[in-house]
Formats: C-alpha cells, sequence, structure tokens
C-alpha cells in the first residue's frame, strides 16, 4: 500500500506523542508513523518537585548533557510559550504539566507507566497497520534513558509489535549497526573525538547549525556529509556515516558555547 502524502487523523494516547510534535508528524508523508515519548529533562523533574514544595529525588534523566542543557529543545515549539492560567504555579504550560505528569508517574508509578507505554505502542502499531504504514517509536523525546538496559521488556515489547525504534543520544555509546535501537549520537562542546569515532565506525551524528530557517545547511561538517534533519524526525532511514544537520530552535537560537556551531562548512 502507497505511504499516505497527508497526515492521517489518529487518537489520543496517554504517554505517546504522535500529533503533537510537527516534525515528527512529517514521517507520516513517508509512511511512518511515529509516536514519541516526552519526559522532563536532566534535573527539570526535581527543580519542579522543589516549586511544589516537595523532596527532590536526585534524578537527572540526561546524565551526560553538556552545554545542550542550556538550550536544550525542550524550550523549542509550545514547550517555551507561558500560559496564563499557570500564573503563580510550578508550571509555565500543558507541555510542562504533562511532561512532569509522565516524569512523575515514571519514578513514582513504575509498573502501571510502563504498562501504560506498552498499550499506547500497541495501539500505534494497529493504527499503524490499518493505514498501511510502519510503526516508530522514540522513547526520549526529551530525556536519555538507556531503555535497553533499564527496560528491556519494553525493547521486547516494541520487537513483537515490529516497532522500529530509535533515539538521539548523548551517553558514550559506541555504534553497532545490530543495535535494538537505532542511535544517532548528538554532538557537544568537548566531544569532537566521540562524534568523528561514531562517524568513522558508520553511525551518524546530529550537529546543530546557526542556519536560519529555510536557509540550505552546509554541504559538510569535518569532512563527512551533512544531511537535512528537519525535513523529517525518521533517523533511522539516514543512511549511515552521514552528519544530521539541525537548524537552532528555542533558546538554542541565542546559544554561545559552542554547541551550536556555525553555519559555514568545516
Amino acid at each position: 500500500m502507497p505511504a499516505p502524502t497527508t497526515r492521517i487523523r489518529v487518537p489520543k494516547f496517554k504517554n505517546l506523542t504522535v500529533d503533537g510534535n510537527p516534525k515528527v508528524a512529517k514521517g507520516q508523508s513517508i509512511g511512518i508513523l511515529t509516536g514519541v515519548l516526552h519526559l522532563l529533562p536532566a534535573t527539570s523533574y526535581d527543580a519542579l518537585r522543589v516549586k511544589q514544595g516537595l523532596e527532590p529525588l536526585g534524578v537527572n534523566l540526561c546524565p551526560f548533557a553538556g552545554s545542550c542543557a542550556a538550550p536544550c529543545l525542550v524550550s523549542a515549539g509550545r514547550g517555551g510559550i507561558p500560559m496564563a492560567k499557570y500564573a503563580g504555579t510550578a508550571f509555565t504550560n500543558n507541555v510542562e504539566a504533562g511532561r512532569y505528569r509522565k516524569t512523575d508517574e515514571y519514578f513514582t508509578a513504575r509498573a502501571a507507566f510502563l504498562a501504560t507505554l506498552v498499550r499506547d505502542m500497541t495501539r500505534l502499531a494497529s493504527v499503524a497497520a490499518k493505514h498501511g504504514m510502519r510503526a516508530a517509536v522514540r522513547l526520549n523525546g526529551t530525556s536519555d534513558i538507556d531503555w535497553a538496559s533499564r527496560h528491556p521488556e519494553v525493547i521486547a515489547a516494541a520487537r513483537a509489535l515490529d516497532i522500529t525504534l530509535y533515539d538521539y543520544t548523548k551517553r558514550p555509546v559506541r555504534y553497532r549497526a545490530d543495535s535494538q535501537v537505532h542511535l544517532t549520537y548528538s554532538y557537544d562542546v568537548g566531544r569532537e573525538r566521540q562524534s568523528l569515532a561514531y562517524l568513522q565506525a558508520g553511525g551518524n551524528v546530529a550537529v546543530v547549525f546557526r542556519t536560519k530557517k529555510g536557509h540550505a545547511l552546509p554541504a559538510t561538517w569535518n569532512g563527512y556529509p551533512v544531511i537535512d534533519g528537519d525535513v523529517t524526525d525518521v533517523r533511522f532511514m539516514d543512511g549511515s556515516g552521514v552528519v544530521v544537520g539541525l537548524r537552532a530552535k528555542g533558546k538554542a537560537k541565542s546559544d554561545t558555547s559552542g554547541f551550536v556551531q556555525a553555519h559555514a562548512a568545516t
């Protein structure tokens, strides 16, 4: 069955976001229906607990975050727009409140949270099959959990449902073509050696550029070809040994740490 050329109607999911992320939804045009799990990044969960007068749990969902922490994509799109109804509360908007709810369930009601996640994946696979599409899930939309090690039962459920798993990561991983989760390594300041080693091994590396929307990205980065990662979020179809170029969004537009690369090719 040919891939749909327009977005399909999908039901609401409790933990997965399917239509709420415009870039991810672009994958539907090439026959990929993707669900993304958005938790709070780094130490944001504890920060919001403290704002509510609760004890912090000492958790960090992005333990290897570097200079990307300040310009985190959590501030991009609707995630960075304050809503009046949250004035005087711990939250900024519906997006942050929703991510807090999911993160809180992950830490305080783990079994129920994971069961709901698997139900969401099952439903996603069913909707994808109905429309002749391929189902994919990104478990770290705004976090960096090692799901394969921590929750192998979720990985097994995805495989049983024929769901392709993919993610971006800053964890010190080595590229493996047979990995259960297709991982795109995310460049950060001081990690050029790791990035180049990942590329040389056949993996892909995401690099954020100071390139304006509508303008072409650099052709190469450190000698490796740059592809436009803003066209879709379907990273497991990028080929191998390429740089996934991303345009700076949200707070990243004003980054001066070196995380966001100059537009010129290197």
